[in-house]
């Protein structure tokens, strides 16, 4: 994708009226036009985006192509200051502002099933994800996507300074990575899923906790971390023997309550 530039803000302003506004965030507001998502940064990333090193990092990935994983392909320039980005558009909402456990069990494991695969993919060449803002998450019924991927970085960018004895070990080892990205993302997907994030009643919580189950501390446990789906069919099984009968969605349990 080549890069977008215009010679003066009139030509900016004509553009990006005739785009569909798609949503907002603190870098900036996303428009669409056919296959393409658009990111207007807002003063503040356009100034900090524009310089060489910034750049480099955002086009860093430009030619990586991974399922379901979204990159940068191209900058937008007015007047040599970067204004903006390209990628291609990803289609889904994002999960802040969906209820994940209103989702059908099912769906939410296979479609979890296909982001672990995705991310060990990106692992594979050594990319860390350095961003779990719940926002870049999108869903769409069947699959999980990650976009506005700003922020990965490559194993040999990581200064030994910051990295204890065991992470300098493995911080090129893939699993070391994988593990890595994905408690990542399920630090804020997961409790998302699981209704936590949103439900004050704590439904899930609090079966989980009044009963022996190896689930009970899973946002402390790597091994569930990393193993979403086969962690949330546990869950529902837990809670079906339970409570004595099978459920499609964690949003049942709103009308339980406890024995």
């Amino acid at each position: 994708m080549d890069d977008l530039i215009f010679e003066n803000k009139y030509e900016v302003e004509i553009y990006f009226s005739m785009l569909k506004e798609i949503g907002s965030g603190r870098e900036g507001v996303c428009y669409k036009k056919g296959r393409i998502a658009y990111k207007r940064y807002n003063q503040l990333y356009s100034c900090l985006y524009s310089n060489d090193i910034a750049v480099n990092r955002l086009l860093y990935f430009r030619d990586l192509i991974i399922n379901n994983i979204y990159f940068i392909r191209g900058l937008i320039y007015c007047n040599d200051m970067v204004i903006g980005s390209m990628c291609d558009y990803a289609s889904g909402v994002s999960c802040c502002k969906l209820q994940l456990h209103r989702s059908k069990i099912d769906k939410l494991v296979n479609a979890l099933k296909e982001l672990k695969r995705n991310v060990y993919e990106l692992s594979e060449l050594r990319i860390y994800l350095d961003d779990n803002f719940l926002g870049n998450f999108l869903y769409d019924g069947n699959k999980f996507k990650l976009i506005d991927l700003g922020g990965c970085f490559c194993s040999e960018e990581i200064s030994d300074d910051i990295l204890d004895d065991d992470e300098i070990k493995n911080k090129d080892d893939v699993l070391f990575i994988y593990r890595r990205n994905m408690r990542m993302i399920m630090k804020k997907l997961f409790v998302n899923i699981t209704d936590k994030y949103y439900n004050n009643d704590n439904f899930i919580y609090a079966f989980l906790w009044d009963i022996d189950s190896p689930y009970k501390y899973y946002l402390e446990d790597s091994d569930l971390m990393i193993n979403p789906d086969d962690t949330i069919m546990g869950i529902r099984d837990t809670i079906c023997e339970y409570i004595g009968y099978e459920i499609d969605s964690l949003k049942d349990l709103l009308r339980i309550r406890k024995k």
